[in-house]
Formats: structure tokens, sequence, C-alpha cells
């Protein structure tokens, strides 16, 4: 370590040491609204220092420590700061992920936060072992429904490219099947929801074929992907239906009538 570094560390560290000392003043459990200006303070010390994370992420432990000391029942503020901690956090350090998703779940508070879910789920991303990992379904669900929103707005930049009526007809097919490519992985948005996109954007292509570049042959074999799209939506509702017990004979007849062709499947 050069002289330039452990000057860097040293301050670090007496700043360190002046926070802790100025923390001295409040009680335990004092909810002491005096003490907020000096915790605010300290994250932006640490993270505008010229130090490693792992110097970083040990002061935020003292930050944590002091949030929850004071500050008990302060369970967002609390999460902010651990947030950064995960920050600083060195991946496949799964002894300090584990904790930190603990500590993310034990500071809920009144469930009406995400953030408590973005850190359980960014630590469990770090983490090397996801075998047992803490409260591991609540990162797959969150990150679940993290991939479902990117790839929502991903299909809606798709959207707008096709219904740009000065493109390229042919560019707006290229941009149809990017859009049915993203949608083969229908554990995102759910069966129903992947086969109805999937369904509205072949019907786009079947547009733009005949009314932009006057193909038939390839409206048709859209039109036919359109209503297997279609078929499956369906199916995988009826599904939903008959596994709650929800699906009646009427409703039956009427799938069968539409899509006899596949047999009822």
């Amino acid at each position: 370590m050069s002289t330039l570094d452990e000057v860097r560390l040293k301050h670090f560290w007496a700043l360190n040491n002046k926070f802790m000392t100025a923390m001295q003043e409040f009680k335990n459990n004092s909810e002491e609204d005096r003490a907020w200006p000096i915790i605010d303070a300290r994250p932006y010390e640490i993270m505008d220092a010229d130090v490693g994370n792992a110097e970083k992420a040990q002061a935020f432990d003292y930050v944590l420590n002091e949030i929850f000391r004071v500050h008990p029942r302060a369970h967002f503020a609390y999460c902010q700061a651990l947030e950064k901690r995960l920050d600083y956090t060195e991946k496949y350090d799964d002894a300090a992920l584990r904790l930190i998703s603990k500590e993310a779940y034990f500071h809920r508070g009144d469930g009406t936060s995400e953030l408590y879910k973005k850190i359980i789920a960014g630590a469990f991303q770090k983490a090397k072992v996801k075998t047992g990992f803490p409260n591991a379904k609540i990162a797959r669900d969150y990150l679940k429904k993290e991939m479902a929103e990117e790839l929502k707005d991903d299909l809606i930049l798709l959207q707008n490219q096709i219904d740009d009526p000065f493109g390229d007809p042919v560019q707006k097919l290229n941009k149809v099947e990017e859009a049915l490519a993203m949608l083969k992985k229908e554990k995102y948005l759910g069966p129903i929801q992947s086969n109805e996109s999937k369904r509205s954007f072949c019907e786009d292509a079947v547009r733009i074929c005949r009314e932009e570049l006057f193909d038939t042959k390839t409206a048709d074999e859209y039109l036919a992907k359109a209503f297997d799209f279609k078929r499956r939506a369906a199916n995988a509702k009826r599904k939903w239906a008959q596994r709650r017990n929800l699906w009646t004979d009427a409703q039956e007849q009427k799938f069968l009538q539409e899509f006899r062709s596949d047999g009822g499947r």
C-alpha cells in the first residue's frame, strides 16, 4: 500500500470515528430526529471516498448499526443504507449476502415498499450458492417481475416502430419477428398474455403484408400463425379455469367449436 493510500484510508476511518462519536449523543431506541442529519450525511462521505469496496462495506455496517440502534422502526431508511452496503459487497461473498437478505426481510416494514425485495434479489444474484439462499422465492419472483417489465418495455418500442406510417415495411416485418422471438420465453408474461401478444404481432404482419407489401402468400402464413396463437391463449385460459373448477360445459363446447382442428387439446 502506497503512502497516499494509507493517508486516504486513515482519513476515511477518521471520518467514521467522527460519525460514531457524534452518534454517541443519542440513546438506544430514542427516535431522536436530531440524529438524522448525521446519519444522512455519512453515506455520501463513504461513497465519495477513494478507498476500496471492502472498507466502504464495513463503514456502511456502522451506519446500519446506528440506524437500528437509534431508530429501530425506520425500516425504509435502513433498507436504503442496506442497498448501498449491497453495492459494495463482493460477488460470491455468500456469508455477507445471506445476512443482507435476512436483514432486508426483517426490515420490510409494513410491506408497502418494494425496496426490500430489490435488495433480496440483488443479494441472490450476487451469491454463488443459490440453494438454500434466504428468501430465494422472493428474489426469484422479483427478478421475474423485473424481466417481465423489461420485456413489456421492449415490446412497446417494437410496436411503435411497427406502427410507424413512414417505416419501411420489410423492416417492420423484421420487428415482428424480433417480438415473436422475445415472446418465446412465456415464463415472464405467462402463456395467456404471451400468446395474445404473439397473435397481435402476427395480425400486424398480416396487415403490413396485405396493405404495404401486397404479399398475400406471406399474409396467409402470418394469419395461420395468428390463429394458432389465439388457440394457445384460449387453451391457456381454459386450463386456468379448469384447475379452479370455473370452466363450464357451455364454455367447453364453444372452445371445441372454434378450435376443433386441434381436438381440444
